[in-house]
């Protein structure tokens, strides 16, 4: 009997001692004055950068996030920025992101106003709606390949931004993405590009020319509406649905041409457009046209294609 309650005494012992040299779950944690949230539901160890500890000095300078990071013997892939990871932290000036890294959440780097460049790696395929809006000292964008929507409010009001180079996976820009981007002058928009969102390009002030992807679908209500600087548009054979408002106030636009494909064209269309003088239409066209299409529009002459 006493043999049998030193044998349980025994198990008992390790077995405590076991369950005290299990190691501990960590959830959180800090290295290199960056914060990592470990995604618990991977397969594989991962982490995502968070937003700094009230206790922390904010996001500044020139931040290089690594592919990987050790944290208490183990290592985690960096696969994410996280929502609103440096939003308003209006003394980061430069990010370069991790090859690691597929997705940049919703308002991440909102309101970062001294953010003047983001170094994007090829794997990255989400961009979360408001992830640069109020970035108002990015100048210039190269999206990585593979991107397919750009969401709501993506780059919204970045107002010193003149150039965007667009992946060809790019299949949709988002309602409101480059609204208010005042500095942006010229547009070529990727061949895979099926539709543009409502709001997508309003006011923005500086936007001269944009080359319009065969292919494309759909342009939403007020899509470009108030591009001041626009001279002319040419639209493609495959626009099936040009929204409401789409080139209202466009005040520089001199000629237009719409082609077969078009079956739906809201109100408004071309209003105020008062330098308007030249619309190239298919003959197909003229059963979704109406004369609000073009209130505002007193030397517009029409041409019809042979």
């Amino acid at each position: 009997m006493k043999r049998f309650l030193y044998i349980l005494l025994l198990l008992f012992s390790v077995s405590s001692l076991s369950a005290r040299r299990k190691p501990e779950t960590v959830s959180q944690f800090v290295a290199e004055h960056i914060v990592y949230y470990v995604r618990a539901s991977a397969a594989q160890p991962e982490v995502e950068v968070r937003a700094a500890l009230p206790e922390m000095t904010p996001y500044a300078g020139s931040l290089v996030i690594p592919d990987s990071v050790s944290y208490r013997e183990k290592r985690y892939a960096v696969v994410a920025v996280g929502d609103t990871a440096f939003r308003n932290c209006t003394s980061l000036v430069s990010v370069t992101l991790p090859a690691t890294l597929h997705s940049v959440g919703a308002y991440a780097f909102a309101g970062c106003t001294s953010l003047q460049t983001v170094k994007m790696p090829p794997a990255m395929r989400i961009i979360q709606l408001g992830a640069f809006e109020n970035c108002t000292s990015l100048s210039s964008l190269i999206l990585p390949e593979g991107l397919r929507v750009l969401n709501f409010r993506t780059f919204y009001h970045c107002s010193s931004l003149r150039e965007v180079r667009f992946p060809d996976s790019l299949r949709q820009i988002g309602a409101s993405c480059f609204s208010a981007c005042g500095s942006l002058q010229t547009l070529t928009l990727p061949e895979g590009l099926l539709s543009i969102g409502e709001n997508a390009f309003i006011n923005c002030q500086s936007l001269s020319a944009v080359l319009f992807p065969e292919g494309l679908t759909r342009i939403d209500r007020m899509a470009f509406m108030n591009c001041p600087a626009l001279t002319a548009v040419e639209l493609p054979k495959s626009l099936r649905i040009l929204g409401e408002s789409a080139f209202e106030s466009c005040i520089a636009l001199t000629s237009a041409s719409l082609d077969e494909g078009l079956a739906e064209m809201g109100d408004y269309v071309f209003r105020n457009c008062y330098r308007l003088q030249r619309l190239t239409i298919h003959p197909k066209c003229r059963s979704v046209m109406r004369k609000n299409q073009f209130w505002g529009c007193p030397s517009l002459q029409i041409y019809i294609q042979d």
